[in-house]
């Protein structure tokens, strides 16, 4: 405390020169460490290569400590081989860092899934066997001691209090179904509903989002602002790119559409009730067939590009449209 009074007071230019060049060096290294963590949370560290090697350590163990807190989701398994193959070629010391991450983002990806026995199974054996193969080369006397099912096409009904079974089932049609574009129409979609695009980032984090939902009470700048804060509260990842499109008719504000929908691809869900509601009250989500969703698509996407202009009784519609 002592020398840090001392340098406030000092007038010497040599010395205050020395001291702004030192602070100057730790800010640059302060932004390149947080540069390299963003290059590990978002996947640039293995698409890019925009990381040094002599950064992944301390990334990893930075990212890891975002994704035990429920921060961000896991990392795809081609970028995870990414990190084991580097990994390979370090030191015991540095690698132990990327391959904790390895693995914790394969607990987080794989607990839930019918694959996680086996899967996880063969990286604990692996890690058993190098983990010998070291402490017997090390020491040669020593001795080393060393299944969520989905179902395609169907329907399921969500009781009172059925907000994870609800939750389960949407994220595993994700897994499934998802993989360039998630339409999604919902007139009561809110902040509370951002889970969804943690579940896309977690499984198809290159897809992109769009959501058509109803205008609510607040204003364009409020509402854009709040989705925004949603997100960064929930998350410290980047969102897959999302636009959310709000419709209403200019005097009622009524939404134009009555059903809730998913559709990806050839793929479709139908919800008996908005996504905030599932679980509240009882209710259904069926599956439909790439004809119904088809059929679905053509409804509400001249919502979702703002083509139809006037609704069924006559209202001229108002839009407003945002990105995450």
């Amino acid at each position: 405390m002592g020398a840090g009074h001392a340098e406030l007071v000092d007038t010497d230019a040599a010395r205050i020169a020395a001291r702004a060049r030192r602070e100057s060096v730790r800010a640059r290294e302060r932004l390149s460490a947080l540069d390299a963590e963003q290059a590990v949370l978002d996947g640039s560290a293995v698409t890019s290569g925009v990381i040094q090697r002599a950064q992944l350590p301390p990334a990893t163990w930075r990212a890891l400590s975002k994704l035990n807190a429920g921060r961000v989701e896991p990392r795809p398994l081609n970028e995870l081989r990414w990190y084991m193959r580097t990994a390979a070629e370090m030191s015991l010391s540095d690698a132990y860092p990327i391959m904790t991450w390895v693995l914790a983002n394969l607990r987080r990806k794989l607990e839930a899934t019918t694959g996680a026995g086996l899967v996880l199974r063969e990286y604990f054996d692996g890690a058993c066997l190098v983990s010998e193969f070291v402490a017997r080369a090390v020491f040669p006397a020593a001795t080393v001691l060393a299944d969520g099912t989905v179902q395609a096409g169907g329907q399921t009904v969500v009781g009172i209090g059925q907000e994870e079974v609800a939750r389960s089932v949407l994220e595993g049609w994700i897994e499934r179904c998802v993989r360039d574009e998630l339409c999604i129409c919902d007139p009561y979609f809110g902040v509370d509903d951002l889970w969804v695009l943690r579940c896309v980032l977690r499984h198809a984090p290159k897809a992109s989002v769009r959501v058509l939902m109803g205008r609510g009470q607040a204003g364009a700048a409020d509402m854009e602002e709040m989705f925004r804060l949603g997100w960064r509260n929930q998350s410290a990842q980047s969102p897959p790119w999302t636009e959310l499109v709000t419709v209403g008719a200019s005097g009622s504000g009524r939404f134009p559409v009555h059903d809730r929908w998913w559709v990806a691809g050839s793929a479709g869900l139908r919800l008996g009730t908005s996504i905030g509601g599932l679980g509240k009250r009882e209710s259904e989500v069926s599956e439909m067939d790439a004809e119904a969703a088809e059929r679905v698509r053509g409804v509400i996407q001249p919502y979702l590009d703002r083509r139809k202009r006037v609704g069924a009784d006559g209202q001229e519609l108002r839009y407003l449209s945002f990105t995450l």
